[in-house]
């Protein structure tokens, strides 16, 4: 059972929805998204055996709830500690603390509280929701998916949820399920810009072009100045090889939204491939203002300094780049020529050692891999993968001619 009055509504932050930035990697971070709100559960009264706690409890409690209502968020951080300090099972001032943290953008402490809300109420769905909110917005979409499955039993979050659902599958690129929960969610209500932008790349990934039409032209008859319209029709004119086309719908997109995360970065990629070096620069730059985390824009950077033969400050946007991927194979196959290049052949042979098998299929990856090699004197391994140079190339072109055959 609930402490207090039951559950108010408050909207402490936003949701943020995915963008695709360049070279495909997603990112849940997004302005401009369809607002999902933390349930505060006002907290005015403290049971305890049957009777309320002190006055000066009791008194504390209610300044804490007045905090959190009226966004002095540091406040009523500061308020929840000390009610929690002697009411340690109250799952309603534990989720309230989450609402706080969660305004505060600080998630991994959100998600925390929320927690302990959810495990001293497991029945009560709308916890199960805050701990999967937050969770999503520390992109932990795996870690969520149990408390999204309880906060389907919430006809308040149930579509929430769903879109939620089918948000970390379309990041997951597990495209049939984000389809499919995105059109519940729709059903449900969740009739937005974010929505439709995602169920229009779902269906058509998931090969359902009736769908991804249908989607499509929700978002545009709806939405017609929504700057995930203009970017969805720059992706596809960027497809079509049309690159003015591409460029113009990708500036009209950070004209509608100047702050979102990506974009940026996508428009200029798209400079970056018309060789516009400094004016791609700019923009990759101005990502970083915006989400400091980028990857694209580190990548993208090195790439540029790299060309311009700055191998020094190459190599630090390599680097942080990969503190952002780790996992990158190109990061680490940029890092390693670089490095090779700047004549630091063994720490180079470390990240090119590193690039697979995520480069297994990349030529130039196992011709660099050789080339390092047979300058450390390892001439039989640089062999090996000059064999495998030869071996990708060969495919490649077989996989060519097939492509050419069958369009004629």
């Amino acid at each position: 059972m609930l402490l207090g009055n039951g559950s108010s509504k408050m909207s402490p932050a936003v949701l943020l929805a995915p963008t695709v930035v360049a070279k495909g990697k997603l990112s849940i971070r997004r302005s401009g998204a369809v607002q999902l709100t933390i349930t505060a559960f006002f907290c005015l009264c403290f049971a305890a055996a049957g009777t309320c706690q002190k006055s000066k409890t009791a008194k504390l409690a209610k300044e804490a709830d007045e905090a959190l209502h009226d966004g002095n968020y540091r406040q009523a951080i500061i308020d929840y500690k000390e009610v929690l300090q002697v009411e340690p099972s109250s799952a309603a001032a534990w989720s309230n603390l989450g609402s706080a943290w969660f305004a505060t953008g600080n998630f991994p402490q959100a998600t925390d509280s929320f927690q302990h809300a959810a495990s001293l109420q497991p029945a009560t769905p709308d916890y199960a929701f805050n701990v999967a909110l937050s969770l999503v917005r520390e992109d932990k979409c795996d870690v969520a998916e149990k408390y999204l499955k309880s906060s389907l039993r919430s006809p308040q979050h149930r579509s929430a949820s769903l879109y939620l659902q089918g948000l970390c599958a379309f990041v997951s690129k597990n495209w049939l399920d984000a389809k499919d929960a995105l059109i519940k969610a729709e059903t449900g209500g969740s009739r937005t810009a974010e929505t439709y932008y995602m169920l229009s790349i779902a269906a058509r990934k998931s090969h359902d072009p009736n769908q991804a039409k249908r989607a499509f032209e929700l978002l545009r008859s709806g939405f017609p100045d929504s700057s995930l319209l203009h970017e969805l029709i720059g992706e596809a004119s960027d497809q079509e090889d049309l690159s003015a086309e591409a460029q113009n719908e990708m500036s009209l997109a950070i004209a509608s939204s100047p702050h979102a995360p990506g974009l940026h970065a996508k428009l200029g990629f798209l400079l970056w491939k018309a060789h516009r070096l400094p004016d791609a620069e700019k923009l990759f730059e101005q990502e970083l203002v915006i989400d400091p985390h980028s990857y694209s824009a580190m990548h993208y950077l090195g790439d540029i300094a790299e060309q311009n033969t700055q191998l020094s400050q190459a190599l630090m946007w390599y680097q942080r780049a990969l503190r952002e991927q780790p996992e990158s194979g190109e990061a680490h196959f940029a890092a390693g020529r670089v490095l090779e290049l700047k004549g630091r052949s063994q720490d180079a042979l470390r990240e090119l050692q590193a690039t697979f098998p995520a480069l297994e299929s990349d030529a130039s990856a196992h011709y660099w891999k050789a080339r390092v090699l047979k300058k450390l004197g390892m001439k039989d391994q640089a062999n090996l993968e000059l064999s495998k140079v030869q071996k990708v190339n060969k495919a490649n072109r077989n996989a060519l001619v097939t492509r050419l055959s069958s369009s004629e």
